[in-house]
């Protein structure tokens, strides 16, 4: 029995389904009449380890994102569209965090100069943004 998650078994296959279907790259590549066996017992195995990879399909749950396929289509890294949208997301949290201390700042100043220009209405000011502040912390 196999110790080996469900994950991990179909990477083992998969990598030796490439490896197989490389020795058969390499056998059209340099074919020579004798070499038809060869080729068919190559191409036999290379049709069950696709059956065995159908197989444990069943025991997997992996979603891969639409764009990761379609960027693969294209050509394109699939690690490179993830080193793309993690800086996209920095950059965002970067903007947000602005935004974040703008506002922070500015309910500093609009406290600062209620209590300087409008004592009495700060503290009804304080009420009001209260449940705001402490849900915020």
């Amino acid at each position: 029995m196999s110790t080996s998650t469900p994950l991990e078994e179909a990477e083992r296959k998969l990598e030796d389904a490439l490896e197989t279907l490389l020795k058969i790259s390499i056998t059209v590549a340099n074919y020579q009449p004798e070499s038809g066996p060869v080729l068919q017992r190559r191409i036999n195995e290379y049709v069950t380890q696709l059956a065995d990879l159908d197989v444990l399909k069943e025991d997997l749950d992996v979603r891969v994102p639409l764009s990761v396929l379609e960027a693969i289509d294209e050509g394109k890294n699939p690690d490179q569209l993830t080193r793309d949208l993690v800086q996209i997301l920095v950059d965002k949290n970067q903007k947000t965090n602005g935004r974040v201390r703008a506002m922070q700042d500015f309910s500093k100043e609009l406290t600062s100069e209620l209590q300087r220009n409008y004592p009495s209405l700060l503290e009804e000011y304080r009420e009001l943004t209260a449940p705001a502040s402490s849900s915020s912390s």
